[in-house]
């Protein structure tokens, strides 16, 4: 396959995903995607986005001497049960596919229908006694066909890769691992479960206003927790 163009923004979407128990189910990511193309309000469609899934422990693997109470997952730790690790495999799956379909639309060309040449009943001739087949082209099916937009699990993005780590690296590690994969000048990174609410967060003033001001180096949305905190 060709090698993709640049990023048409330069930003690059950095999304962490890690175990969960609702795994192999994508609806919290996909949530979590919708609402960030709903917020950015189109400035992120064209944005190269990357999902790294972070690796994990399996529960209980490591240790030497029996425990007296049976393994349990712990999915903040990364350490999982096998039958998690498995839904978790089915999960990661899941996001590759909806990454090459994402994919497929954003390279596939426009479809333009074949002509269709077709006849016209005998129609009798005026003034003549004989009758004449007419060949017509249906021009209306001429008209080009748009390309499908593209989306990755419901959201309006058109570039998404799917980067798997081999091992459990935490939440720093792993936006590290995707960092390197980066070529943009900006970086939004989203926690998987971190969903935006209306479309107060605009992305295009906020590398606007880093543009501008080089000692501003973090722009952070702020939570719906933090926001009701009294102010000091």
């Amino acid at each position: 396959m060709a090698a993709r163009a640049p990023p048409a923004v330069d930003v690059t979407v950095v999304i962490t995903t890690s175990p969960i128990p609702s795994c192999p189910s994508t609806a919290l990511l996909a949530a979590t995607a919708r609402s960030l193309a709903l917020c950015s309000r189109g400035a992120l469609q064209e944005a190269r986005v990357i999902v790294v899934c972070d690796g994990f422990n399996i529960a209980g693997a490591a240790e030497a001497v029996p425990q007296p109470r049976p393994p349990q997952s712990k999915f903040k730790w990364g350490s999982v049960l096998p039958a998690d690790a498995q839904s978790y495999r089915d999960y990661v799956q899941r996001l590759q596919a909806a990454a090459k379909g994402c994919e497929a639309k954003a390279t596939a060309p426009a479809t333009c229908a074949q002509a269709r040449c077709a006849q016209r009943p005998p129609t009798a001739a005026a003034g003549l006694g004989t009758q004449r087949t007419h060949h017509y082209l249906d021009v209306a099916l001429f008209q080009s066909r748009p390309r499908a937009r593209p989306t990755f699990l419901g959201a309006p993005f058109s570039w998404v890769d799917v980067l798997v780590l081999p091992s459990h690296h935490g939440f720093a590690g792993a936006v590290q691992a995707a960092v390197r994969k980066v070529s943009t000048e900006f970086v939004l990174v989203v926690q998987h479960d971190w969903l935006f609410q209306g479309a107060g967060f605009d992305v295009a003033a906020a590398m606007r206003a880093m543009s501008a001001d080089t000692r501003l180096k973090y722009v952070a949305a702020q939570s719906l927790a933090t926001g009701q905190v009294a102010p000091c």
